[in-house]
């Protein structure tokens, strides 16, 4: 007969004094007590511990010397356990490739809908183009007169950090020679100047032959390996360069843009993920964060001259006089008219612009310095200038992709100058832009991901389809619904599906998990959770609590760690431990429903569930004194150019709904920006005008939820000093 309840005999571990209690099955219960009473020990050590041990000991030999064997609790026995899911108050991943879409597999779902019903568009003229498998494109080709000469080519692109070389060096690499820029031919094997700074129409001749019978299966050959070479390219062109015979009117528009002739291939899911290499953008790797030079760490010395060491001297070095890039400066000084003995704050800003970011392809004639004791080897020559910037960064790749050389400047020199921010290339979209170019309802899927749950939500409740694949694409959009449906259930509305997890907080990835476990339709499970309402807004608390008891009317157990008073009133059952914590604490003062403990006298939890007791509210208050910090203009992510005055030397609470932008306020704006402000720090703080009043704090310090240390020497003693 199936156990109606869950029967723990003796439970010793940690501060537990050899308790003993019953736990309904199927039904909400909530572990409640003061802090340290015992409550994770019973939840997580005893129950979880246990489940969990029994399902490990089930499974092969084989599997078992794979796993992490889980410690038997200090427990006699424990009777009517089910498969066991933890859900606790745990950070996100710190991968930066995890994001909401990923571990809630909707981003699964999204790419498949993109491959299945995406619309590309012509390169230049933005006509819409449907998808073409190569099969289809090989026969249209093939249908053309016998005779009849045809190029095929592909776009090329310079991207973000790459200089024209390094992308032509790549497409020699590929096994192609010949190219299109501006429409003129162009040899690879033949050295080229081309402007940096200048965008040009690039095009790759991948393949040119002369349509013959028989030649379908050549074709298809052709194309498929230059989509792959082309890491795994998806728009190919199809041009007519010596025709024989008539060639229909309607002949491109059947598979192509009528007037540039570029054709989007067929397309797959992992076209639109950012963890394939063929796929992610090249110069972030698909992480959507680059490394990019910050002009300020460059200048060290503002108040000196560049001759008397305002700059970083890996950078110049001004006692290296004999030195080209001593030519170098001297001869800028000369042509753009500043002087190098100019304190470099008082330096206009056209010469700052110019320093930092380079001459725009401008050549400057290197002249002999005076100062110089030696002929420099490049005294008459006429070289662009790309800037200090342009140049550090082009260097750091070098290094990351190249080299491990360390002649010119020191990788660690080049990374101190650098910080974190949006990539410049894909701005966090983390995929090629090729691929950001296919679109679902007007959307790519960048686009769609960055939209607010419930934007998304109503977008894809509003969506029409049409083609041959409408019904897949319809019940690709029903999976993709009902899991998003499920994440704003449990308050997540405000979040989009490319929010990094290393953003997330504790109590959201808890409720991401809940909602997952949701979609998954188990039953007969056993479910511990960790205080899910913590940093909940009480507008959002209920709709927590109708998750979990979702859980439960699917037919499972569900065990709740928590303190909120809200929760207990819901819960079918309640279990109290105390009476205090540490050693005070262990033992079990009251079972039941809430009215049971509401009507226990030995109950703490019942008399404040009863009104017996309460939290008073403070009757006085610190004054407000003169001394105030305010933020002015900040705009990051959903603030809306606000001004807010904090004052100091007092207790503020920054509160407001779940996404209202709190915590970019305060963490990302206020923080950053004083820690840059006070201490230089390599930082940067979210959008914002200024930080007034900043000379009132001598330090700000960020106290968070993270471990305080992974060590397995570190506690409490020593994190605190004591021992020291």
């Amino acid at each position: 007969m199936l156990n109606k309840t869950i029967e723990i005999i003796g439970a010793k571990q940690n501060n537990l004094r050899n308790i003993s209690l019953e736990i309904p099955r199927n039904q909400l219960t909530v572990i409640t007590g003061v802090s340290g009473s015992g409550k994770s020990s019973l939840a997580f050590d005893v129950i979880y511990g246990e489940a969990q041990r029994r399902f490990l000991e089930s499974v092969s030999n084989f599997a078992k010397s794979r796993i992490d064997q889980v410690k038997k609790p200090n427990v006699e026995f424990v009777r009517g356990l089910s498969p066991v899911i933890a859900i606790e108050q745990k950070k996100g991943n710190f991968n930066p490739r995890s994001t909401v879409g990923t571990v809630t597999g909707i981003l699964d779902y999204m790419r498949l809908l993109f491959a299945t019903v995406g619309v590309g568009e012509c390169h230049v003229c933005r006509h819409k183009l449907e998808p073409v498998n190569v099969s289809r494109l090989a026969e249209h080709i093939v249908s053309l007169p016998a005779g009849t000469v045809v190029e095929l080519r592909a776009p090329a692109v310079k991207i973000y950090g790459e200089d024209y070389n390094f992308l032509f060096e790549n497409i020699r690499k590929k096994g192609y020679r010949r190219m299109l820029v501006d429409g003129k031919p162009f040899d690879l094997s033949e050295k080229w100047e081309l402007n940096e700074d200048k965008d040009y129409e690039m095009e790759i001749i991948l393949d040119r032959f002369t349509v013959k019978r028989g030649m379908y299966s050549q074709i298809a050959k052709t194309i498929e390996a230059a989509l792959i070479s082309l890491d795994e390219g998806i728009y190919i062109r199809t041009e007519i360069i010596e025709a024989v015979g008539p060639i229909p009117a309607d002949f491109f528009a059947r598979y192509a843009c009528p007037k540039h002739h570029y054709t989007l291939c067929e397309m797959h899911p992992f076209h639109f993920s950012f963890n394939s290499p063929v796929s992610a953008c090249r110069t972030c790797g698909g992480i959507g964060k680059s490394y990019v030079v910050e002009p300020r760490f460059l200048v060290t010395n503002p108040e000196r001259s560049i001759m008397k060491g305002a700059l970083n001297k890996n950078l110049f070095n001004p006692d290296a006089k004999d030195s080209f890039r001593a030519a170098l400066m001297y001869s800028l000084s000369q042509k753009y008219d500043f002087s190098l003995d100019t304190p470099f704050n008082e330096l206009p800003q056209r010469v700052v612009d110019l320093l930092f970011y380079g001459t725009k392809g401008e050549p400057v004639e290197i002249l002999q310095p005076p100062f110089a004791k030696k002929r420099n080897w490049g005294v008459g020559k006429a070289l662009p200038f790309d800037g200090f910037i342009k140049e550090l960064e082009n260097r750091y790749r070098y290094f990351v992709n190249e080299t491990t050389d360390t002649e010119i400047i020191e990788p660690d020199f080049i990374k101190a100058t650098m910080i974190e921010t949006t990539c410049p290339e894909c701005h966090g979209a983390r995929l090629k832009k090729d691929r950001l170019s296919i679109r679902v309802g007007g959307k790519n899927i960048h686009e769609l991901c960055q939209m607010p749950l419930e934007e998304l939500l109503s977008f894809l409740q509003h969506i029409s389809f049409t083609g041959n694949n409408t019904e897949v694409a319809k019940s690709i959009v029903n999976e993709i619904v009902k899991r998003i449906q499920l994440l704003i259930d449990v308050g997540l509305y405000y979040l989009n599906l490319d929010r990094c997890n290393d953003s997330i907080s504790g109590g959201e990835m808890q409720r991401i998990k809940m909602s997952t476990q949701i979609s998954n339709e188990l039953i007969g499970m056993l479910y511990v959770l960790d205080e899910p309402s913590i940093g909940l807004h009480p507008r959002d608390l209920m709709k927590v609590i109708n998750i979990m008891k979702k859980l439960r009317d699917l037919g499972n157990t569900v065990i709740v760690v928590e303190h909120d008073l809200e929760t207990m009133r819901n819960a079918d059952y309640l279990v109290e431990l105390g009476p205090g914590s540490g050693i005070h604490g262990g033992n079990v003062i009251a079972t039941g429903t809430v009215e049971d403990l509401m009507s226990n006298e030995q109950s703490l939890t019942g008399a404040y569930l009863s009104g017996r007791k309460f939290i008073p509210v403070p009757k006085h208050r610190r004054p407000l004194g003169e001394k105030w910090l305010t933020i002015q203009g900040a705009r990051e992510n959903n603030l809306k150019n606000i001004t807010v005055s904090i004052p100091l030397g007092v207790f503020v609470c920054v509160t407001g709904v779940s996404g209202s932008g709190k915590s970019t306020l305060i963490k990302e704006t206020l923080y950053k920006g004083l820690k840059v402000l006070k201490k230089g720090a390599r930082l940067v703080p979210g959008e914002h005008d200024s930080i007034i009043g900043a000379e009132y704090v001598s330090n700000v310090i960020n106290i968070d939820q993270t471990p305080i240390g992974r060590n397995i020497r570190s506690n409490v003693t020593t994190y605190v000093g004591i021992y020291d």
